[in-house]
């Protein structure tokens, strides 16, 4: 059982590293002007966009069921504002 969740977890991960080789790759200010294309393109084309900065990857865009429930981060509640 052990070595078939390893096997897994490699599976998922050589997954996500084929999905950044694969991905576009835009310039911080061009996603800065496209961020809604890029969050719908992840969201129902299922392509992952890297965000870059002077040639090296910052961030990368990419759709939520592509990642695991470990790598997913928790939801977080937003502040209250106070009146």
């Amino acid at each position: 059982m052990f070595y078939f969740v390893q096997i897994l977890q490699i599976l998922q991960l050589m997954s996500i590293v084929h999905l950044l080789i694969m991905a576009r790759r835009l310039t911080i200010s061009a996603a800065r002007k496209d961020f809604t294309d890029i969050v719908n393109r992840a969201f129902y084309g299922q392509e992952v966009t890297v965000v870059t900065k002077h040639g090296k990857d910052l961030a990368a865009v990419v759709p939520m069921n592509s990642l695991s429930q470990e790598e997913a981060p928790p939801p977080k509640k937003r502040p209250q504002r106070e009146n």
